[in-house]
């Protein structure tokens, strides 16, 4: 599984100082979407992604797919991928971020 966000600057301000900022608007979120995607790009193709936002399950919801594919479009069919979940911390935090047939 993919952590969101990649941005491993982010990962050493929580870990040195326990807070860290991440996301301020939607735009934000989808950038983060987008970031662990692409950093993805190559070694995911034919597979079923998982994205890890346990951290971050509040910014989870239909909106944000919705946000996601206004700007970008389905990742399943750009990245060639089987499937593309963003998963959170609970089931009602987990959504698929595709919808393009296998």
């Amino acid at each position: 599984m993919a952590p969101l966000p990649t941005d491993p600057s982010l990962w050493k301000d929580l870990a040195l100082h326990g807070v860290g900022t991440i996301i301020g608007t939607r735009e934000d979120a989808v950038q983060i979407v987008r970031q662990a995607l692409n950093h993805k790009r190559e070694r995911a193709t034919g597979t079923i992604l998982l994205l890890d936002a346990a951290h971050i399950g509040a910014i989870l919801c239909p909106s944000l797919v919705k946000s996601y594919f206004a700007v970008f479009g389905d990742p399943e069919i750009e990245f060639s991928l089987n499937e593309v979940w963003i998963v959170g911390p609970t089931v009602r935090s987990t959504i698929r971020l595709g919808r393009s047939p296998i």
